[in-house]
């Protein structure tokens, strides 16, 4: 479904035809301490609150095995239904809770074929592939990736459009500019200090998070390095503080409002017998701030 598909009337009556309801829904987060989930919650519990729902609320710590403790919490409790965004979760037990007779909507992961979970994502490909183009028109050939956890870096479909939109440029994909994060602050510091240890370090970095690349910044001060005159950094998310830090950071944004709205249309939907698609896909944008610029031979050279 396109995002303006995503433009509803909430029927308000439709909750008559439930014939056993708790008016709650369960939500599973990835991480609490990560700024970028603060309006996914808000924006879940304000259109839950339209509908007459009210939220419980568990936060996975980024651990598997809390998230798949809250799943079985959440289904004990008999929620209506349950917005799973966390990819980090045992899909085998959402499904087995989705057998038992929870509807349960999921963002950003990949349910077993013909499970019949809707989905819910960012085109995180097309942020990506924005965000390295933007580097590469700015003239940088010495990109690194600073992704998220190494035990889930090979599976971020970001990860993959970096290296696409690389080769798309005639530039080979460098192992060694790729470097695992936490989605924190300290994850962006570390992986910058490892990147400039390398013989060839990156002129500009993108980020799986607007925390990792605060901490890239940090670092990168740390190291008396200047951004954007010596290295430009790019985030994910578009959270506030990326937008106040010194300098503000350059992001790809998601639209974290229409998201959190589109999360609970589609677990009414689910309650109310109602038909889904299987998967919805929500736009990407490219937010240029003044943490990108040209690498240091091309402003020297201008």
């Amino acid at each position: 479904m396109a995002a303006q598909e995503l433009r509803y009337r909430p029927n308000l009556l439709a909750r008559a035809m439930v014939t056993r309801s708790t008016q709650t829904l369960g939500l599973i987060i990835s991480d609490v301490a990560n700024p970028y989930v603060d309006e996914i919650i808000l924006a879940v519990e304000q259109a839950a609150s339209t509908l007459g729902y009210s939220v419980f609320l568990c936060n996975s710590r980024l651990d598997p095995a809390v998230a798949t403790r809250s799943l079985r919490l959440l289904a004990s409790r008999e929620v209506d239904g349950m917005l799973v965004w966390t990819s980090i979760i045992d899909m085998d037990s959402v499904v087995a809770v989705c057998r038992e007779g929870t509807p349960v909507v999921v963002w950003d992961a990949e349910p077993p074929e013909g499970s019949g979970i809707p989905v819910l994502r960012a085109d995180l490909e097309a942020g990506e592939r924005a965000a390295v183009e933007h580097l590469l028109s700015l003239g940088h050939h010495q990109i690194a990736f600073v992704g998220g956890l190494e035990r889930y870096l090979h599976k971020d479909r970001r990860l993959g459009a970096y290296q696409a939109a690389l080769e798309a440029a005639g530039l080979p994909f460098d192992p060694e500019l790729v470097q695992a994060g936490d989605y924190k602050i300290e994850g962006g510091r570390l992986a910058l200090r490892r990147l400039l240890e390398l013989p060839d370090p990156p002129t500009a970095v993108v980020t799986v998070s607007d925390a990792t690349a605060i901490g890239v910044l940090h670092a990168a001060r740390s190291a008396g390095l200047r951004v954007p005159d010596d290295l430009s950094v790019v985030g994910f998310d578009d959270v506030l503080l990326a937008s106040v830090v010194d300098p503000p950071v350059t992001t790809v944004a998601i639209p974290r409002q229409l998201a959190g709205a589109a999360a609970v249309d589609l677990v009414a939907r689910l309650i109310h017998g109602q038909p889904c698609p299987a998967c919805t896909v929500l736009p990407t944008q490219l937010i240029v701030r003044a943490s990108t610029g040209p690498p240091a031979r091309l402003r020297v050279a201008r």
